[in-house]
Formats: structure tokens, C-alpha cells, sequence
């Protein structure tokens, strides 16, 4: 209807047609020009015709799986990448649930590889929106990542701040997947609430990872309570750590 939708912007309509027909919206879109996205959260942020199209292929995934992923790969094909690390902060569509098994999938198949690291991310993220760290975990044990991958994926978590939303969930799944990791994202919890880090510092059973954990949090915590840092560095199982730790935390 012509005179209702006057006024109204065209792709405010094809959102609402996206979502009840997205293939009969991404045929309404006009044709992608080629453009290298060199800043992914911009390139969304300024090409409202882009991100149009990637809502319709991502609820079109749910209705039509061949389909959304043709839709995907020519947005990869012309764009150089599918630009979807910040989904939810620009309050853009998940991927439906009925295609997260499609899109782990799909990651092992040769004629999707250019597209894999995409996929992973978008997989990552709309699991992270709609289920938490997790089911995160749960996809990503089923992915058959690299290590470069898992690095890419938890870095990628930590930048969505996971660390004041669920950090609990996060280090119980660094304990098991990137130990080394854990010092770090503590001190990163920490920055944002103290106590909650401390109380789950407080929790762990002594172990080499409680050790590394202390060995950071201690001198980082010095320079607000000396004597709470250094009580935190004797507690160091580990004898050359502890010594170490507590000339850091500046305690004798």
C-alpha cells in the first residue's frame, strides 16, 4: 500500500519484510558494489544497505539453510568478510537456533572455507547473545578449532567484557581451555568488582592455577592494600613463585 508506507525509509520496510520473508526482501535490496571492509563495526554502522542484507541472510538461515548461506557467502564474496563481530551491540538479528548445527557444520566444508573464520565468529556471537558463555563453550568444543582459532574466539569474548557479565563461567572455561589466560582475566573482573574477584579467589582449592592467578592479582592489589596483597602472595603454594611474588607486591 503505497499511501501507508509513504514517508516511511525503504529499509525499515524491507526489516519488517525480512522478517517474516527475508527472500523476498534480499531480492528487494539493490546489488552490492565491491568494498573491503577494513573496519568492521563502521562499515555497519555506515551502510545501513549492508546490514539490511545481513539480517535478512541470517533469519533467511532459519527458513532456507542453502539459501542463507548463498546470501552470506556473495556478502563475503564482495565485501571480503561478513561483518558480524558486533551483532549485538548494533542490536542486529542472532542467527536462528534451528541453524547454529548448520553453521558448525558448514565451517568444515571446503566450499565455505574462505568463509570459516565468519562463521565461527558468527556462531560465537549469537550463542553468546541468546545462551551465554556456556553453551559457547559447548559450540566451540564441537568446532575442531585451531589453536590460532580459540585465541581469535576468546579474545573476541573478552572484548565483548564477558568479564563483568559472566565472569565465573568464563574462568571455569579458561581453567580448562587457556590457563595462562586466567591471571589476566581475573585482573580484568577485578577492575570492575573486587570483591566478586577475591570471593572466587577465596573459593579455589590450592592448585598451580590458583598460584599463577595469585602471582598477578597480588602486585596489582598492592597498590590499594599492601598487607591484603601480601597475605594473598604467602598464600602461593609454590616456593619460588611466592618469594618472587611478594618482592613484586613490595612485602618482606
Amino acid at each position: 500500500d503505497e499511501d501507508l508506507m509513504r514517508g516511511i525509509p525503504k529499509l525499515e520496510i524491507l526489516g519488517a519484510l525480512a522478517r517474516t520473508d527475508p527472500a523476498a526482501a534480499l531480492r528487494r535490496l539493490p546489488p552490492m558494489t565491491p568494498e573491503k571492509i577494513e573496519n568492521r563495526k563502521s562499515s555497519l554502522i555506515g551502510n545501513t544497505e549492508l546490514s539490511a542484507r545481513i539480517e535478512c541472510a541470517t533469519q533467511l538461515l532459519g527458513v532456507d539453510f542453502d539459501q542463507g548461506m548463498a546470501a552470506l557467502q556473495e556478502v563475503h564474496d564482495v565485501k571480503s568478510c561478513i561483518p558480524v563481530g558486533v551483532m549485538g551491540s548494533l542490536g542486529l538479528p542472532t542467527v536462528p537456533e534451528n541453524s547454529i548445527p548448520g553453521l558448525i557444520d558448514a565451517m568444515g566444508r571446503p566450499e565455505y572455507a574462505a568463509m570459516r573464520d565468519d562463521l565461527r565468529e558468527l556462531t560465537v556471537m549469537s550463542t553468546l547473545v541468546n545462551h551465554g558463555v556456556d553453551q559457547v563453550a559447548r559450540h566451540v568444543n564441537a568446532m575442531n578449532l585451531s589453536p590460532q582459532e580459540l585465541d581469535r574466539t576468546i579474545r573476541d569474548l573478552m572484548q565483548m567484557d564477558v568479564m563483568a557479565s559472566e565472569p565465573e563461567p568464563m574462568l571455569a572455561w579458561l581453567a580448562e581451555a587457556q590457563p595462562d589466560r586466567v591471571p589476566d582475566a581475573l585482573i580484568q573482573w577485578a577492575d570492575q568488582d573486587a570483591e566478586g574477584a577475591t570471593r572466587w579467589l577465596d573459593e579455589q582449592p590450592p592448585s598451580p592455577l590458583r598460584d599463577r592467578a595469585l602471582s598477578v592479582f597480588a602486585p596489582k592489589a598492592s597498590n590499594i592494600d599492601p598487607q591484603g596483597a601480601a597475605a594473598w602472595a604467602r598464600e602461593i603454594q609454590d616456593e619460588n613463585l611466592r618469594e618472587q611474588t611478594l618482592q613484586q607486591a613490595g612485602a618482606k
